[in-house]
């Protein structure tokens, strides 16, 4: 048994989850760099319609194009030394080392980084006291909730085209044991198969959270990241309202015969990455957090 466990075909890794917030991404079109930490992104401003005059004609408006400059916050990196003959002994190869560390480390505390700072965000802007809202959704109470903000979103004319619903495993267990959704769902599938997993909601596509990475605060330490903030509930977003940017994500690994430094694989990676709403958008997006 001694001598097998140096042939196991399988690793122990850790259940983790790839990232949720991949959809808020911005191209690389939507923006240009400015310096080392920050991007430009255009903004469009005109003035509104004046009475036409049959003698006059027109009344002269104004337009504004200028170009906000917003900043990536996030520049964060590791190293790790694996020893040449744990490496033989566990059959470690770089693919795995490099997927582990994606679904470990980086897209956890991506999510994390992108939520707390979408809520920093819009709890500073001009819509702070309307987009967000604080309670503890029920199965009686969680659709209400969440047709709440969509009429918000939608008297503030926002696109109904590109909504997500981010929402947290207990808010979708609300939503799954909803009455009124639980009749809709049983009138629209005459199957054999039970099948209550709820996959869009009015047009919105729903992305489940789980918890450690759905907060409105969070301390980014070393070597560990730990929520300070309270849980949040559900989220919609205007996927266009947000600029997600991945400025460098890399993860380099020096095999032991030119590694310099120890006799082992040498892994590094840097991450450089940033989030914001975008100023004329923070109507775009609705927080239902847990009550302080």
């Amino acid at each position: 048994m001694d001598y097998a466990k140096q042939y196991l075909a399988y690793f122990d890794e850790v259940y983790k989850a790839n990232s949720v917030t991949r959809f808020l991404e911005t191209g690389k079109e939507k923006y240009k760099p400015l310096g080392a930490n920050q991007v430009l992104v255009n903004t469009l401003t005109l003035s509104g319609n004046y009475d036409y005059s049959r003698s006059a004609g027109y009344t002269a408006g104004t337009v504004s194009n200028t170009w906000v400059a917003y900043s990536l916050a996030m520049d964060r990196g590791l190293e790790l030394t694996l020893d040449v003959m744990d490496a033989d002994e566990a059959q470690v190869q770089a693919a795995n080392l490099q997927d582990s560390y994606l679904r470990e480390k980086f897209f956890p505390e991506l999510d994390l980084y992108r939520f707390t700072k979408i809520y920093a965000d819009i709890n500073g802007s001009s819509v702070s006291g309307t987009n967000i809202v604080e309670g503890t959704p029920t199965a009686d109470t969680i659709v209400k909730l969440i047709d709440d903000g969509i009429s918000l979103l939608n008297d503030a004319e926002v696109p109904m085209d590109a909504r997500v619903i981010f929402i947290s495993e207990s808010s979708y267990q609300c939503l799954k044991e909803s009455g009124e959704f639980f009749k809709i769902k049983m009138a629209s599938e005459m199957s054999t198969i039970l099948n209550r997993e709820v996959e869009t909601f009015d047009g919105h596509f729903i992305i489940r959270v789980p918890v450690a990475r759905f907060n409105t605060a969070a301390t980014f330490g070393s070597g560990s990241n730990s929520t300070t903030g309270t849980a949040i509930n559900f989220m919609i977003v205007h996927v266009p309202a947000i600029l997600a940017i991945i400025k460098r994500n890399i993860l380099k690994i020096t095999p032991p015969e030119i590694n310099q430094i120890s006799d082992g694989f040498l892994v590094q990676a840097r991450n450089y990455h940033g989030c914001n709403v975008l100023g004329n958008k923070v109507s775009g997006v609705y927080i239902h957090k847990k009550a302080a």
